[in-house]
Formats: C-alpha cells, structure tokens, sequence
C-alpha cells in the first residue's frame, strides 16, 4: 500500500512513519523542507507548499497516485483547499489529524457524535479565530466538500519526551526542578494520548479502511495533581502543587471541568489504547535521559519497536 504522510517528520508524524514501515507500506513524506528526514532511504521524501497549486502539479501529479493520505498539518480551511482539488480521483482515501479542540465548550465524557463536520456551517470569508474553530473548519470542510473518502481522528493532549510544543517538557522540568505548579482546587479529570498509541492508532485506521469520525486517548482520566505527583514520583522528587496567586499562569493541563474523550468507537474496532501506567514512566525516563531533544531515527526505531 503507498501511503503519503504530510508533516512526517513532527511529533506525531514520525511515530506513524515507523508504523506504516513496519506495515511493509510504502511510504512518501511531504514536508516544507525545514527539517531534515530522519528516514533516509526508508521513505520518499519531497517538499512542497501546499498553499501553491504549482507545487502541488509538480510535486505529487506523476503517478502511481496514494492509497491514503495522513495530515498532520492541517489548521485551517485554507490549509487543505488546494490538496484536496489536486487529490480529488488520485487517493483513495485521507487522514485527517484533528483534535478534542472540536469539543471546545462541552464537558464530561465526549463521544464523537458531540461535534458533526456535517452541521457545521463553513467559514469561507475570513479566517478563523482559533485553534478549535480551525479545527472545526478543516472537518467539516473535508466531509462536505471532499471528492474522496475521509477519516478525522481526534486526539486530546498527546504526551511524548519530544512534544513540539515543549508542553510535556515544561511540566515535566518545573518538576524536576522543584518550582511550584499552580493549580486550583477545582480541577476537572481529563485524558490524554500517548505520541507512541497516535502513530500506531492512525497507521492501523488507515490502513483497515475506516471512515467517519474516531477518538483516540489512553483510558485514564485524571487530573492535573495526579498527574503531577505521578510524575514526581516517577522521577524521586517532591512536588509543590499549590493554589495559584492572583493572575498567576497555570499549567497548561488544567482544565476547570472533566473534558474526558471517550474510545468506545475504536475499543469497538478492536483497537485497545495503552494505560497511562505503562507509558507515562517511559516517557519522563526518556525526558530525563534526552533532555527533550530528538532521537535521531535509529534510536527511535530501537525505543518503539
């Protein structure tokens, strides 16, 4: 199966990379070109704007056209308007990375049907106002308006040594550095998703065929000070969780209300998301090894497999 990976060489991109090579797929990655691809000869790897419909024709026109498509970068409508044109009749079908931001405002336990790409009415004539509306945007205009078939997959924070937007970093060096972490005493419980399950989560989806709308998280739903004591505890320290001062910034896992993402759908393909319990300790380990930075891809190919 060839299968096209737009932004393999990120946080989770790379994770799917290394399953869909151990899938026996063939595998292109599509990138800007900024960083370096990690894989070698193991894949293709080609860079394009794909805001510009001559980047496109150029870069991807020549066939054997892709069986499925992942996108990892997609946070606006008018980040997938000119692929989809161009892939309309030559995929068969796309993956579309989204996130729990589509459930912004609801609380509790959040199945798919809470947020219908359908419903959404598309914003077309100015861009969007935020993360969650873009999201929102991106679903609804692939399921509306897509010549192909589509899979959105929603993850809520996705946790890893190496997380792009140093989130896990920070949390994780505050701790170890014995600042305190400010956070109120009405606190939600929510869930989150390990880097590892979302590449292996997607490239298995995408490969069996799926379509619509599917969750993915690891099964526990705790909150931020259970969270940060796990993590202190894992590394033999103590934590100060503290209530915040006035206008002080708080972590950025505190969430007010429980915001828990239900996997029923995906438990009900028999696709089962790991415990909190057996990753978390792998990945603060690896932090405190690494410091964050990169593995390169040979590391990486002996920490997952």
């Amino acid at each position: 199966m060839r299968a096209l990976v737009i932004g393999g060489t990120g946080f989770i991109g790379r994770r799917l990379v290394e399953y869909l090579i151990k899938y026996d797929c063939e595998v292109t990655i599509a990138t800007s070109g900024k960083t370096p691809n990690p894989f070698k000869d193991e894949v293709a790897s080609i860079t394009f704007d794909r805001f510009s419909e001559e980047s496109i024709e150029s870069k991807l026109s020549s066939p054997p056209f892709f069986d499925v498509v992942f996108d990892n970068l997609a946070f606006r409508r008018d980040d997938v308007v000119k692929t989809s044109n161009f892939f309309e009749g030559r995929i068969g079908r796309y993956v579309f990375i989204s996130s729990a931001a589509v459930y912004e405002g609801l609380s509790g336990i959040l199945k798919e049907n809470q947020f219908d790409p359908m419903k959404f009415k598309i914003i077309e004539n100015r861009k969007e106002t935020s993360y969650s509306e873009g999201k929102r945007n991106v679903e609804a205009c692939l399921f509306q308006e897509a010549g192909f078939e589509v899979l959105a997959v929603r993850f809520p924070n996705v946790l890893g040594h190496d997380d792009s937007t140093k989130r896990f970093q920070g949390h994780v060096s505050k701790i170890l550095d014995k600042h305190r972490i400010a956070i109120p005493a009405n606190e939600g419980r929510r869930n989150y998703a390990w880097v590892d399950d979302c590449g292996r989560f997607l490239a298995w989806i995408g490969l069996h065929g799926k379509k619509g709308v599917y969750n993915g998280a690891s099964p526990d739903a705790i909150t931020v000070r259970e969270l940060s004591k796990n993590i202190a505890n894992i590394a033999g320290v103590d934590v100060q969780l503290e209530e915040p001062d006035k206008n002080e910034e708080l972590s950025d896992y505190y969430n007010r209300v429980d915001y828990i993402l239900s996997t029923e759908k995906a438990n009900g393909v028999n696709f089962s998301f790991t415990g909190m319990e057996d990753w978390l300790r792998e990945e603060v380990n690896a932090y405190m090894q690494t410091g964050g930075k990169l593995k390169n891809s040979a590391e990486y190919r002996k920490y997952l497999f």
